[in-house]
């Protein structure tokens, strides 16, 4: 690194020092002989280069931490295959930390839209498809996404879905 390379990582540092106890960007810039202006640019500057090195470790961690848990299920599976019943349990807790490294268990997002994302506007009655016969059972989540306007209109929602339910069971049996 050249001279002024390193003067502005130690104003970066400074600043960035200077800001993490509380100082304003004017007082900064008076205390490094800086504009205000410029003490801001160097904050952001180390701010931006300590998320990135936060984000590199933690990227290496997850990394590490995945390595772990295939080591202890790799471990595992050799008594749990001799019959182990807390060695299955380890492996289950161990994949299950796996997901949720993997962000299989993060929560999902429910929007209020229409099938093709428009934002719904009618808070009305809302047409529902027959249950087919050839069904195997009610369709996924039907009930709990469709807007009502008061109980009553539940109730009488809720009666005919459990008819087509009950008809599409009636016919495949």
């Amino acid at each position: 690194m050249d001279k002024k390379t390193i003067k502005a990582k130690e104003l970066q540092r400074k600043a960035l020092e200077l800001r993490t106890l509380g100082l304003s960007y004017r007082q900064i810039g008076d205390q490094l002989g800086v504009s205000k202006t410029a003490a801001y640019k160097a904050v952001a500057k180390a701010l931006g280069e300590v998320e990135e090195e936060t984000r590199q470790m933690a990227k290496l961690n997850k990394t590490l931490d995945l390595q772990r848990l295939d080591w202890i299920i790799r471990e595992a599976m050799k008594q749990a295959l001799k019959g182990d019943l807390q060695a299955m349990d380890r492996i289950m807790k161990a994949i299950d930390q796996r997901a949720k490294i993997y962000g299989f268990e993060a929560p999902k997002k429910i929007a209020h839209t229409t099938p093709d994302g428009d934002k719904l506007t009618n808070q009305g009655n809302v047409l529902v498809p027959a249950l087919p016969v050839e069904s195997n059972g009610p369709p996924a989540g039907r009930r709990d996404r469709l807007p009502h306007r008061d109980r009553r209109q539940k109730a009488a929602h809720l009666q005919l879905w459990h008819g087509q339910y009950s008809a599409a069971l009636a016919g495949t049996s």
